[in-house]
């Protein structure tokens, strides 16, 4: 397991005592030429932290000459507690809290002006609510597989209904399965969503495939998964054990609605955990009339989670806005192709959106190793070994 002391350690790592209460030691990291062209990076979540998981994406902006700063969210990793060691208490962790840290630390840097804002998921909508906050201080933004306001959740729950059940060939399948008591529908909304994001109807077929021949630990794994994300806490990388809340209060307003393959009812353990949701801040659509500045909206045709017809939505309610849609790619580019998300920032910085427009797939050609895009491939090769050694299995005579 990680140390804090070790990850205090990593370079550029900065803290600032937020009073309080509570007061508490708010961290961020920022690398790269004090004379580079400024990017703030918001990860998605809430729940992930920058300082450990990003360090790599920071090195590639840096050796691109930029100086580039991320934020170590209330809550979270190296901001999770007060300055007496306790976690942050649920009151003190809202998005506009999260809006005040993130001005506190560009004030700490002196950037009050020039700073390009890169935000992916709910990373984007700190983002938007940011450079509406301090619209002076921003020169461009992306927002990256985002929302603008919580009722664009009902377009995800639509589309994968949509898909697992009225999608020809593959929706036939499934519902054959659990008519055969093979998959339940809960199982089926757990795995089959991420499967088709990351990998197309192929690997969701072979899973499947596997699946109906008894052979579920690929199967399980997805699951898994998902369900770690959300319950379970690794230090410094992905802690959603306190921030659920900003989730559940403020960003999501969806509830289980009793209907079959719900993607929300995968999410009751938590809703019970955080209480109901109380309204949104803010509906940041009519306020995005006002950002002037260029702003790169960004989308992955396979996208369950922020699907394209929200993507479009947010460009259509920005003045300045170009769609950047990538046919091959699903949920934030910022993780699954960082090459293509730093072409994005030069083309922010360099005035060439309406370019980059016309070559998203040469973008994602030239962007093709992340995990997120290799787990898809080992994932397959593993169904595939499952398949074969069943078949061998078969052939083989039983010993008495």
């Amino acid at each position: 397991m990680v140390s804090e002391a070790r990850v205090l350690k990593f370079p550029g790592v900065h803290t600032i005592h937020r009073a309080g209460p509570p007061t508490f030691p708010l961290r961020y990291v920022v690398e790269g030429p004090e004379d580079g062209r400024r990017v703030l990076l918001i990860p998605g979540g809430p729940g992930l932290a920058s300082v450990l998981p990003y360090r790599l994406l920071r090195k590639r902006f840096a050796k691109a000459g930029y100086q580039v700063a991320m934020v170590e969210h209330r809550g979270v990793g190296l901001s999770r507690c007060a300055a007496d060691g306790t976690d942050l208490p649920l009151d003190v962790l809202t998005v506009d809290a999260v809006v005040g840290d993130t001005i506190t630390v560009l004030d700490d840097l002196g950037w009050d002006t020039g700073v390009t804002v890169y935000g992916t998921s709910y990373g984007g909508w700190v983002a938007q609510k940011l450079v509406i906050a301090a619209a002076d201080r921003i020169s461009g933004l992306v927002l990256d597989s985002t929302f603008s306001s919580v009722d664009e959740h009902e377009v995800r729950r639509r589309l994968i209904r949509t898909i697992l059940t009225d999608r020809g060939p593959l929706s036939s399948r499934i519902i054959d399965l659990i008519d055969k008591g093979l998959l339940s529908e809960r199982d089926a909304v757990r795995v089959l969503p991420p499967t088709l994001e990351f990998g197309g109807d192929e690997l969701a077929n072979k899973l499947l495939d596997a699946l109906e021949k008894g052979h579920k630990r690929a199967w399980n794994w997805v699951a898994n998964a998902g369900d770690n994300e959300l319950h379970t806490t690794t230090r410094y990388v992905m802690e959603f054990d306190l921030v659920g809340v900003i989730m559940h209060r403020e960003v999501d307003s969806t509830v289980p609605d009793g209907r079959p393959f719900d993607p929300v009812a995968l999410f009751d353990r938590t809703i019970r955990k955080f209480g109901a949701y109380e309204g949104e801040p803010e509906n940041l659509r009519p306020a995005l009339a006002s950002v002037t500045c260029p702003v790169a909206v960004v989308c992955g045709a396979r996208d369950l989670r922020s699907p394209v017809e929200v993507a479009q939505r947010t460009a259509d309610a920005l003045p300045n806005s170009t769609l950047l849609l990538f046919p091959d790619t699903a949920h934030s580019i910022l993780d699954t192709r960082p090459a293509a998300a730093l072409e994005i920032v030069n083309g922010v910085v360099n005035a060439r959106l309406h370019e980059l427009a016309d070559q998203t797939a040469e973008l994602e050609r030239r962007s093709k190793w992340a995990l997120r895009t290799f787990v898809p491939r080992v994932l397959s090769a593993w169904v595939s070994a499952e398949l074969a050694f069943g078949a061998v299995r078969r052939r083989l005579p039983h010993r008495k």
